[in-house]
């Protein structure tokens, strides 16, 4: 699994991927690779914060390769700086970062109109209905095809197309007549 963290915090939670080492975060500082583990990323102005909260991460850029276990942290300025070397996390750090990744009812999840996603009719997931999937889960079960539907309407917002700037409004100094 590859995923890109442009700008923001990112928690990862492993499961089977990162147990067989499938998985990696690229950002603009580094690339980490993540085995086995739990880690917050953290990408700003300031380079990136790599905190290992489980398992073992390794982290390289065009310069350098290092890596973390468990209640390390590494930072990296940027792709051409070595990442700095591997420190025990802060734990105020660690509790500023579960603040920052948790959610809170009415968030949308950075897609608009993400909240206002129709959900009549659906056995579960919702606010009025109990969390999918509901024990056990066969794949006769309504709540498969309901989390599915749910994937697929919020798959569907968070790739809108966003629309066409308009064009540029030209001064050429002539007299446009009957605009107001």
């Amino acid at each position: 699994m590859l995923t890109k963290l442009t700008q923001g915090t990112l928690q990862y939670i492993g499961g089977q991927l990162s147990h067989q080492g499938a998985v990696t975060v690229e950002t603009p500082a580094a690339v980490i690779g993540i085995r086995g583990g739990i880690g917050i990323f953290s990408q700003g102005p300031n380079g990136l914060q790599a905190l290992n909260l489980k398992g073992y991460q390794s982290i390289q850029n065009g310069v350098s390769t290092t890596s973390t276990i468990t209640n390390y942290m590494v930072k990296v300025l940027n792709w051409t700086t070595p990442a700095g070397p591997p420190f025990l996390i802060p734990p105020d750090l660690v509790l500023h970062n579960i603040n920052i990744v948790s959610s809170v009812i009415g968030q949308n999840g950075g897609v608009p109109g993400f909240n206002g996603l129709p959900t009549t009719g659906y056995a579960c997931g919702t606010y009025a209905t109990p969390p999918c999937p509901q024990p056990p889960w066969l794949p006769t079960n309504t709540g498969e095809n309901d989390a599915l539907q749910i994937i697929i309407e919020s798959t569907k917002l968070a790739t809108q197309p966003n629309p066409p700037p308009p064009p540029p409004i030209i001064n050429t100094g002539a007299l446009v007549h009957g605009l107001q």
